[in-house]
């Protein structure tokens, strides 16, 4: 992927995915807005579900979702640490990857994060089901 046009978050984002997850680019593309987005389906499932990431130049930000939540990072950019944000998706990205991070739905809606995090939540009797990168935490009615 030619990266010398893109945004420089952009260009970022492809320097993390190059160095830790080559085989997600062949699932990249720049859409109409600027911003390049994967859509890699977990090869460990046959349910289609798929980790995407969006490098979106407006927001400047990364975005990273799984199963039916996704999350946003703060600006990439931080004052006084430019790479504050990339190490901080690239650790969320590698969380899903080793399903320490899973995908919950709940009756308001569906979150992403760590499950034992989500366990100890207030809400935790409204989730539905959960999904992780490997199908090993998947629940239904949990």
């Amino acid at each position: 992927m030619e990266t010398s046009s893109l945004a420089p978050i952009c260009r970022a984002l492809v320097a993390v995915l190059r160095r830790r997850w080559p085989e997600f680019l062949d699932c990249a593309e720049i859409n109409e807005l600027g911003d390049l987005v994967v859509n890699y389906p977990s090869p460990h499932r046959d349910d289609g579900e798929a980790l995407w990431i969006s490098a979106d130049v407006d927001l400047d930000e990364i975005v990273i979702g799984f199963g039916h939540a996704h999350s946003h990072g703060g600006p990439w950019a931080n004052p006084g640490d430019a790479d504050f944000e990339l190490r901080a998706s690239e650790r969320f990205i590698d969380d899903i990857v080793e399903e320490r991070v899973v995908s919950c739905a709940v009756e308001e809606g569906a979150r992403i994060g760590y499950l034992d995090e989500f366990r100890a939540a207030s809400w935790w009797p409204s989730v539905r089901f959960i999904r992780s990168w490997r199908g090993t935490h998947d629940r239904e009615d949990v």
